[in-house]
């Protein structure tokens, strides 16, 4: 169970349980001419949400993965933002399969939906 269930779920995503990890992606400049970030794609039923964490720290993939855990959850906790650091990415459960991780933000980067065997972007 999340130990940061006492603050407000980020607005970015309702009912962030209800998808699963599609897709992890981990990127960093060997030149440093960005920052790192985590690309993660979402998947509920037929609708796929791409968001992007920035400056990632303290990523943990538990054993399983990538089962659906069914408590995967995003903090916000910008309020109380300590070193910078304003979202966390969480299970509920703590189940198998589980992606955990703190960023500095989150931004949505892309919204599409699979309607018969094609991709509709929204």
């Amino acid at each position: 169970m999340s130990r940061f269930q006492a603050y407000p779920y980020h607005p970015i995503l309702k009912n962030a349980w209800e998808y699963e990890v599609f897709t992890l992606s981990f990127y960093q400049s060997p030149t440093e001419e960005f920052e790192p970030f985590i690309d993660l794609t979402l998947k509920k039923e037929n609708v796929f949400r791409c968001l992007r964490f920035h400056c990632p720290r303290d990523l943990e993939i538990g054993r399983g993965f990538p089962a659906k855990p069914g408590g995967f959850c995003i903090f916000d906790l910008s309020l109380t933002a300590n070193d910078g650091l304003g979202v966390r990415v969480d299970d509920l459960r703590g189940g198998e399969g589980t992606v955990r991780f703190w960023a500095r933000d989150v931004v949505e980067i892309g919204h599409f939906t699979r309607v018969n065997d094609a991709l509709k972007f929204e």
